[in-house]
């Protein structure tokens, strides 16, 4: 069997409706947990750990919504989470609490 090579591997994605025998070469007919990127393909990392040092008397989070500086205005990525009292803002990079906001009596998120 003949070894093709293949260029610009990661260029198209994934394509799971069409039939794997008629997609061209650059694209994917499955695949789990891999990102394309400059027109390649890499394994994800996994998971890490975020907010370890969550401040227990700020209650539990029951909503957390992610701002990335790449994507949004500002230099860092930020996390800001919502529990029963509080609205709080996580920087990622510092790994530090920023504010946290106490929400009115009755109210509910």
């Amino acid at each position: 069997m003949a070894l093709l090579p293949v260029e610009n591997i990661g260029s198209v994605g994934i394509h799971k409706d069409p039939p794997p025998y008629s997609l061209p070469p650059t694209t994917w007919s499955d695949g789990v947990n891999v990102r394309f990127t400059d027109l390649g393909v890499m394994k994800m990392p996994g998971y890490q750990e975020v907010m370890d040092n969550f401040p227990a008397d700020k209650g539990t989070p029951m909503h957390i919504v992610f701002r990335n500086a790449s994507i949004d205005v500002g230099d860092e990525d930020m996390w800001f989470v919502f529990t029963e009292s509080h609205i709080m803002t996580y920087l990622n990079e510092s790994r530090n609490w920023v504010q946290s906001a106490s929400l009115p009596a009755g109210s509910t998120i």
